[in-house]
């Protein structure tokens, strides 16, 4: 039996009747189809059909791009702005969210907080079609985040300052390998990180990345910034940098 928003979503948005069947995901990726049985006033009695296997033509990839895992670590903003960062960065098909206390972090978090960022992200998963639930982490301290496993993968932090060596496009080419076994993006806070954090973000493999000259807010960088690499990873088997 679905009730409560599951069933509001079933039956007030996407208006399905008795009989209507929709594709589903389980937690772990598996695809199946949900046949809707029987509607009552504040619950439906819905039947699960067998996996349907792989993911259909034209249907979303695997969270990431071209297979590769993206995790965004967002130092928190201010008020309500992290909702948003949530469900931007689940639709756009990240792989976690990590919300990070740096210096210039204000909010904290409480455990009704966590939770709903955790319903906006299944929300948002709804809506987009995703295959999976991104996980939503505790938070943690700048410097735990720069101590991440992050399992081969490139650590990329996006700074509000040119320090950058190089362009987005030739740190993702040139560790090609590491940047395959997953991404780890780190957005800084309003006001940005501090110079002893980008330090400490460094001396752990993080490479800084500048997104242009104009000012953005964190919620824009965030969304900004996975727009970029996401693309990049989907089109970087036909594209080359020049000499």
């Amino acid at each position: 039996m679905l009730s409560g928003r599951d069933f509001h979503y079933l039956t007030r948005v996407l208006r399905l009747s008795e009989g209507e069947t929709l594709a589903a995901v389980s937690a772990s990726g598996g695809r199946y189809a949900m046949r809707i049985e029987e509607i009552g006033q504040s619950s439906c009695r819905v039947g699960v059909l067998p996996d349907v296997g792989p993911r259909p033509a034209g249907a979303p990839p695997k969270a990431g791009s071209g297979g590769t895992p993206v995790h965004l670590l967002q130092c928190l903003p201010k008020g309500s702005k992290m909702d948003l960062i949530v469900r931007q960065a689940v639709e756009a098909g990240v792989e976690s969210i990590v919300p990070v206390m740096s210096g210039r972090c204000i909010a904290g978090v409480s455990d009704s907080k966590l939770a709903r960022w955790r319903r906006i992200a299944g929300e948002a998963l709804q809506q987009s079609g995703n295959p999976r639930l991104p996980e939503i982490r505790e938070p943690v301290s700048l410097p735990a985040a720069a101590a991440l496993d992050r399992h081969g993968g490139i650590g990329l932090v996006f700074h509000q300052e040119k320090i950058a060596e190089g362009s987005l496009h030739a740190v993702l080419a040139g560790e090609s390998e590491a940047a395959g076994r997953g991404v780890y993006m780190l957005i800084g806070p309003e006001g940005g990180l501090t110079a002893d954090e980008v330090g400490i973000l460094r001396a752990a493999g993080f490479t800084p990345v500048h997104l242009g000259d104009t000012v953005l807010r964190t919620e824009t960088a965030a969304l900004y910034a996975l727009a970029a690499v996401k693309t990049i990873l989907r089109e970087r088997g036909t594209w080359t940098l020049s000499e």
